[in-house]
């Protein structure tokens, strides 16, 4: 109870102005919140209390780099991975991904983490939820944006089973759609996921399907078809 009172008090300081942000950073804040998560792990008001505090703190710029080499990122992924009925505390962990995820620093530490592992276990856990899938896929467009690492393989086989099932599931979200194939693309980049992507039967089809019905995914399906 007092470290949900803690961080609490800490996210209502954030919430009111960038200087105090500044303040909690410099006064060790972001490392106090995480070792409250990681200590308190199995307590869900912890991890989602710590988790949106994180979110607040990320607003200012300067703090992001704190966050990312101050353990916050591995913190946000297990608290998903240990509480993943909470709906709510996943809506904040993959906003709060996709934010950190300005930073190229973030991107590689996420994707180094086991990010894409995480979300995609989500993935999983909330199938029939457009709204998850919309934030998952958006998420992990943005961890796999312009990474440092190109020989790095971003996606699994399963990881690519998953993509095609959600495309498959909602064929009528635009959103969804565009976030699948940009992730796709980003993926394609890195030579270790040609191969695998280009395997697969089904992404012609869907990447067509989708391009078809929805004119702001032509780029991405005309970037992917040349690969298929």
């Amino acid at each position: 109870k007092v470290q949900i009172q803690g961080i609490s008090a800490l996210l209502n300081l954030c919430s009111k102005s960038h200087s105090n942000k500044d303040a909690v950073a410099r006064l060790s804040g972001i490392s106090a919140i995480v070792d409250s998560m990681v200590n308190h792990l199995g307590c869900v008001l912890v991890q989602e209390t710590g988790i949106n505090a994180i979110q607040s703190l990320s607003d200012l710029g300067a703090n992001q780099l704190t966050i990312a080499e101050g353990g916050a990122i591995q913190a946000i992924m297990n608290g998903m991975k240990m509480h993943q009925p909470t709906k709510s505390l996943q809506i904040e962990g993959l906003d709060t991904l996709m934010k950190l995820a300005s930073m190229e620093v973030s991107r590689g530490l996420i994707v180094d983490c086991g990010g894409v592992d995480t979300i995609v276990e989500i993935m999983c856990v909330y199938k029939i939820d457009e709204n998850i899938q919309q934030k998952a896929f958006a998420t992990l467009t943005s961890i796999t944006d312009n990474l440092q690492n190109r020989e790095a393989r971003i996606m699994s086989a399963n990881h690519l089973n998953t993509v095609v099932d959600i495309m498959k599931r909602f064929p009528a979200s635009e959103k969804l759609q565009l976030s699948a194939c940009t992730f796709l693309q980003n993926c394609i980049d890195a030579p270790l996921n040609s191969d695998l992507i280009r395997g697969n039967a089904f992404l012609p089809v869907l990447v067509q399907s989708a391009a078809t019905k929805f004119p702001s995914i032509e780029e991405q399906a005309q970037y992917l078809v040349s690969f298929f």
